[in-house]
């Protein structure tokens, strides 16, 4: 048998880590964070997960935004030992996360240099679009919300709408606010 294909690249020091290796593989698995350092990410070969519900499960995982801004500075210990007891195929992103991540790199003093980095962050992930049916789910939301008096941001009712319309767990440290909804599955990792 051949060796594993091995793929290594850097995440600059701006995001707090000095270096950052993805290690492509068929055969160990995908793994996260060893010690601040190295996250190993599923391969890009690899076939994407099929199932009627656009390839999600019901365990998997979706990180908002400031989870993965937390993450890619290293602001909490906690958060890396539960990102790395995850498996990469279990994390699915939604195109709402991804475009507030652009949009902090938009406005950095560097924008090419910010993209450049969350390219690499985002590659290995899925990314889920906020559909015509996430927008129905998302009406439904907003307007129980507004029934209670309990309205949260536009952007946190799109997140939500996701996670319900694919079922997954939502992961984020603000569940004080994204507990209003219900049936929303929530996790926070940095507690």
């Amino acid at each position: 048998m051949s060796a594993s294909p091995m793929l290594t690249w850097q995440l600059p020091s701006a995001y707090g880590l000095s270096v950052l290796r993805a290690r492509l593989t068929r055969t160990a698995g995908p793994r996260f964070f060893s010690k601040w350092s190295r996250v190993r990410c599923p391969s890009w070969s690899a076939p994407l997960k099929v199932n009627s519900n656009n390839g999600c499960r019901s365990n998997d995982v979706s990180p908002r935004y400031n989870v993965c801004i937390t993450l890619l500075r290293r602001r909490n210990l906690r958060l890396a030992e539960r990102w790395q007891a995850t498996k990469a195929s279990d994390v699915v992103l939604c195109s709402i996360v991804v475009y507030e991540l652009r949009h902090g790199a938009e406005r950095s003093s560097n924008p090419v240099r910010e993209h450049g980095k969350l390219d690499m962050f985002l590659k290995p992930f899925i990314s889920l679009p906020f559909d015509d049916d996430c927008a129905r789910k998302c009406a439904v939301i907003r307007h129980e919300l507004e029934e209670i008096g309990a309205v949260i941001g536009p952007h946190d009712l799109q997140i939500a709408a996701i996670a319900l319309q694919y079922e997954l767990i939502l992961v984020t440290h603000n569940t004080r606010e994204f507990g209003r909804i219900p049936k929303l599955k929530l996790e926070d990792w940095e507690l």
